[in-house]
């Protein structure tokens, strides 16, 4: 039985993969602190937005009401309070089958609500967080207020 002496040699691979797993370290630690100046703690601004929510029984139309502070159903974020509420009728796309075209029409006792929110919030990184909550046009928002709990999309937004 022969007893050999295994040894480790480091060789120009060993040295490719340590300086890659560096880098990546690195660059992890870059994107999640911001840059090399730690997390930014971002810059106050004034944001309002626009949640809309569709297809809403015309029972509930009277329910948000301007004034009421909106939190997230989900995380209870603090998002907000309501500055103005818009109706709009909810329309169904249906097949005219005289014509075979695509046409709209209203459904009767269902409506699309609009909600303008104001909030204080931080510019952070190019986004805007409310709260802790991130906010942009597209993003599914779950209201809770008062009078009113639904699920909408936000579909515009500006900050000051």
């Amino acid at each position: 039985m022969s007893k050999e002496k295994s040894s480790f040699r480091f060789n120009f691979l060993d040295l490719l993969l340590v300086i890659l797993a560096v880098a990546v370290l690195l660059g992890g630690a870059y994107y999640y602190f911001g840059g090399f100046g730690g997390r930014s703690q971002g810059e106050d601004v004034t944001v309002t937005y626009t949640v809309e929510f569709t297809n809403v029984p015309s029972y509930l139309l009277d329910k948000p009401q301007v004034g009421d502070v909106v939190k997230d159903s989900v995380r209870l974020y603090h998002i907000g309070t309501i500055t103005q509420v818009a109706y709009e009728p909810y329309l169904m796309t249906l097949v005219n089958e005289e014509t075979g075209e695509l046409v709209q029409a209203e459904t009767p006792g269902r409506m699309n609500i609009l909600l303008t929110i104001q909030a204080a919030g931080k510019l952070k990184n190019n986004q805007v967080e409310i709260d802790g909550f991130a906010m942009s046009v597209g993003v599914r928002v779950n209201v809770r207020s008062a009078h009113y709990v639904g699920s909408g999309f936000c579909t515009a937004m500006s900050y000051k």
